[in-house]
């Protein structure tokens, strides 16, 4: 008997369904769509927990500043780039367009310029703490603006 003959064909494997903030994903239906939006919730609630602490821990401010920086532009950005203005932005006049294009712009240079605050902030902790925690507090508005367009996106 030959040892490729005992194996099955296929193999059928079970895989638990997905829990995410008490909705409820099955594989089967979306999976890359379910697994995305997983890494994706998972990441927002990395850069929370590290806003969080970096307003009880002054030396992980610069680390949480970077990082919700960069995890802004790189989400307005992406939106810029693939998403296209849909809703009231497209079928009025010019101006909502451009205030589309405007507000994710605005949010790509913002993170842009939280991280490089980031930065500067790590040269002299104690004397610019204030600044980078008034930063970050504002960060939190352009940081919900852009995980709901990538959420967005994702539907």
């Amino acid at each position: 008997m030959n040892s490729l003959s005992s194996r099955p064909f296929f193999k059928l494997t079970l895989k638990p369904p997905l829990i995410s903030l008490g909705i409820l994903h099955l594989r089967s239906l979306r999976p890359a769509t379910a697994t995305l939006e997983m890494e994706l919730m998972a990441v927002i609630i990395k850069i929370l927990a590290l806003i969080s602490d970096a307003y009880r821990n002054a030396e992980k401010l610069p680390a949480a500043m970077i990082s919700c920086g960069v995890v802004e532009a790189a989400a307005a950005i992406f939106l810029g780039a693939f998403k296209a203005p849909g809703g009231i932005f497209q079928h009025h006049s010019k101006a909502p367009f451009y205030l589309y294009y405007g507000i994710i712009g605005g949010v790509a240079i913002f993170g842009f310029a939280e991280a490089w605050t980031g930065f500067w902030v790590s040269g002299d902790l104690n004397g610019r703490r204030a600044v980078g925690r008034t930063i970050l507090w504002v960060s939190i508005l352009p940081l919900v603006v852009a995980a709901l367009g990538v959420f967005v996106f994702m539907r």
